[in-house]
């Protein structure tokens, strides 16, 4: 990582850092500074503390009118900021986390290629691992984010296939935090919040895993081909499996695939601070 890359990222975390703390709210030409609201307090001493200032400065004798305007302004100026602040609170929803040791160097790789659903030939990716019991224990974890369904139309589990090179990609697996069961939660928590302070912000936070492995695309891969072919909202399906070290192949396991319908594939360096794989690809050593 060269300086530049150093400091793009030492700015990303201190924005991180101060967007979890304030956040600008606008709507049209107006605008509020959302802070959290254990500053709550703090602020209500402050505005006592200016109305104080405020009375005892009526008191004193400026040196020039410039200088008594100029104090005058200050004051109404700190107290119109103070007036545009506002408060959030947050609320963490966990996603289903693993509870076993994860070890990364048991997963292998990643497959590619064909599987069948309905009868007819769709694309399938897939992990695997160089032990059955693990293979099977991240598959269930993986599940569970799907709350056990085999059949993902509300995009609970996301995938993607981030290219580095023309010849290296990462592929990612976790759970999404923007899924309807966390959406449901942040609901339940905004409502409940409301009744007692219904102009507050919720400031929502996640804990989640994310599964990523970078690959290398050899010439009998089929990834380019599945890139090449891929479109938004085309199914296909996520396997879990473990390798056959006699064959030399990835071995399937006694367990359903997961159908899938929106695997993201980008380039590396188009990808945003929004998303996930942002943060792992670009801000790690």
């Amino acid at each position: 990582m060269n300086l530049l890359d150093r400091i793009r990222k030492s700015i990303f975390l201190i924005k991180g850092r101060f967007h979890i703390r304030f956040q600008v709210e606008r709507k049209g030409l107006k605008f509020r500074i959302i802070v959290h609201e254990k500053y709550r307090r703090a602020l209500k001493w402050l505005k006592w503390g200016l109305a104080v200032i405020g009375i005892a400065a009526g008191s004193i004798a400026f040196s020039s009118v410039l200088t008594s305007v100029g104090f005058s302004f200050l004051m109404w100026f700190i107290g119109w900021l103070i007036e545009r602040f506002g408060f959030g609170y947050t609320a963490i929803y966990v996603h289903a986390m693993p509870s076993f040791n994860i070890e990364p160097a048991k997963w292998l790789g990643v497959s590619s290629g064909y599987g069948e659903m309905a009868g007819r030939e769709i694309d399938a990716v897939g992990m695997y691992f160089n032990e059955d019991e693990y293979a099977l224990k991240v598959y269930r974890l993986i599940l569970a984010w799907n709350d056990g369904n085999l059949d993902d139309p509300q995009e609970n589990i996301c995938t993607s296939i981030i290219l580095r090179s023309s010849d290296a990609y990462v592929f990612f697996v976790y759970p999404n935090p923007m899924g309807p069961n966390p959406k449901s939660f942040f609901d339940r928590v905004k409502s409940e919040h409301q009744k007692s302070a219904p102009d507050d912000v919720l400031l929502p936070m996640f804990l989640q895993t994310v599964w990523g492995k970078e690959c290398k695309i050899t010439p009998s891969s089929y990834i380019p081909r599945l890139i090449a072919k891929y479109r938004p909202g085309d199914p296909y399906l996520l396997e879990v499996s473990s390798f056959d070290a006699v064959s030399n192949k990835p071995r399937h396991l006694d367990i359903p695939p997961i159908r899938q319908y929106a695997l993201k594939i980008k380039r590396v360096e188009d990808l945003k601070q929004t998303d996930i794989e942002y943060s792992v690809l670009k801000l790690r050593p």
